[in-house]
């Protein structure tokens, strides 16, 4: 690349950095080479400290846009399609859902962030940020709390009951020790209760049940990204009503 190539792309994205600072948006780039991508990105955020979304025209693309960009940038991420499935919905089927649940909090904690999608994963309805974070409940030692209230608050969660908490998404209950396989955690949690109170909380390994270390709290987010929620069920009936009925004229 010659210098005067050098000095049009840095008047280029001099221009860019001045729209992003000034509050436009969208900005559309036309013309850059797939791997221009990655370093065009990183060094406009580096000049703005913005977060960004980079949408493109199908998956394969979207991926390899962040396999590149994910080994020179900490907070890169792929929101992957949405998979609709109406039966026979299994762990492997479920780890899409739980790898968007991630997604979506990571996207919520981290600023300075890039996300990168296709065109037909922005067609999606999300969950709103403020109607997520109010879901996502903490427990800690000491802590009071019914364990039927605790179990009806994971359920409501999308929780599955199950004999043993071995996949992401399940709880089991058995006399004062309730597990939970929280969704974004690599391991299990084994909460003890004495009385309505919250005794330990243990990381444990779900193969061999041996507890790997205490700790003082733990976050319990959302197992499913889509929930029926009981404050908007009447709405649900109501619009499915409507939608019913305009399928018989």
């Amino acid at each position: 690349m010659d210098i005067l190539q050098k000095g049009l792309m840095a008047f280029q994205y001099n221009d860019i950095i001045q729209e992003i600072n000034k509050g436009l948006s969208p900005i559309f780039i036309n013309g850059l080479v797939e791997e221009a991508i990655g370093i065009s990105v990183k060094t406009i955020q580096e000049n703005t400290n913005t977060s960004s979304i980079i949408i493109t025209y199908d998956e394969a693309r979207a991926r390899r846009i962040y396999e590149d960009l994910k080994n020179s940038h900490a907070n890169v991420y792929y929101l992957k399609k949405r998979e609709m499935l109406f039966y026979n919905v299994n762990d492997s089927s479920l780890e899409t859902e739980y790898s968007r649940i991630q997604t979506l909090v990571s996207l919520i904690n981290d600023k300075n962030s890039i996300l990168i999608m296709d065109i037909k994963t922005l067609d999606e309805e999300l969950i709103s940020k403020d109607l997520y974070s109010s879901l996502v409940f903490k427990l800690k030692i000491n802590q009071v709390i019914d364990i039927d209230q605790l179990l009806g608050s994971l359920i409501k969660l999308g929780y599955k009951n199950s004999s043993i908490a071995s996949n992401k998404g399940e709880f089991a209950y058995r006399g004062s020790i309730v597990d939970v396989y929280d969704t974004l955690s690599d391991m299990p949690y084994r909460i003890e209760f004495f009385s309505d109170e919250i005794d330990s909380i243990r990381i444990f390994d779900k193969d061999t049940q041996k507890t790997i270390s205490t700790i003082d709290q733990i976050d319990i987010n959302p197992a499913r990204e889509i929930l029926i929620l009981d404050e908007f069920k009447e709405e649900l009936i109501d619009n499915l009503k409507k939608d019913f009925d305009k399928t018989k004229k």
